[in-house]
């Protein structure tokens, strides 16, 4: 009833739409972010050829995290920083905040990091990095809800190697992620409640205090 596709959009371990009878099957669907499904909206970006996509406002402001001592006890953040990085938040978003509606195939976070029309960008980077640092919590919050990160290695032609990082929704990066992430997104549909089942999990880890610091 919501335009959602059960086809391509499922993720890859969440099972079936249905009522689970199994706590830990709940569990597990609730850490891919199904309890955000009615909470997407659909918006309209730009006046002239209007573009629609998903948007989930979230509601935890930068200035709320709970591990800010921790951060700047332990030197990853200086007191100074904090205060610019908290000015900065005014004028992007909270905490949780996902959408998908301009140019960038993703944007999450305080600090509105990207994954790009390519897969690649900062959020991509991020993505990697927390991969590396929190592998097992990587994996509940995103691997097994369908996203992963890769890096691609290229050689440039005085023969230093690049290493970059490219985002995946069940192995769909670039203008395909893209057309899937929006799919349903329509006109008709504008200030509705619109399903986004690759969205969720992002505004699952977006509330993850782990993925919070990074």
């Amino acid at each position: 009833n919501q335009m959602s596709d059960p086809e391509t959009q499922v993720p890859i371990t969440t099972g079936t739409s249905e009522q689970p009878k199994k706590k830990e099957d709940n569990k597990k669907k609730e850490t891919c972010g199904i309890q955000y499904r009615n909470s997407i909206t659909c918006v309209k970006y730009g006046s002239k050829n209007p573009v629609y996509g998903p948007l989930y406002s979230g509601s935890i402001k930068l200035a709320f995290y709970k591990k800010w001592n921790e951060i700047v006890s332990s030197g990853k953040v200086t007191v100074e920083e904090k205060q610019i990085i908290l000015a900065m938040s005014e004028n992007e978003g909270n905490m949780d905040a996902v959408q998908s509606y301009d140019s960038e195939i993703l944007t999450a976070g305080a600090m509105q990091k990207t994954i790009n029309p390519e897969g690649y960008g900062e959020l991509s980077i991020q993505l990697w990095e927390f991969k590396q640092s929190n592998p097992d919590k990587f994996k509940e919050l995103f691997e097994n809800c369908g996203w992963d990160v890769k890096e691609i290695e290229t050689l440039q032609k005085d023969k230093k190697v690049i290493k970059k990082y490219q985002a995946y929704y069940n192995d769909k990066t670039g203008k395909d992620l893209k057309i899937l992430i929006r799919k349903g997104f329509v006109e008709k549909k504008y200030k509705e409640k619109v399903i986004c089942i690759p969205m969720e999990s992002f505004i699952n880890a977006c509330k993850d205090e782990d993925f919070q610091a990074k």
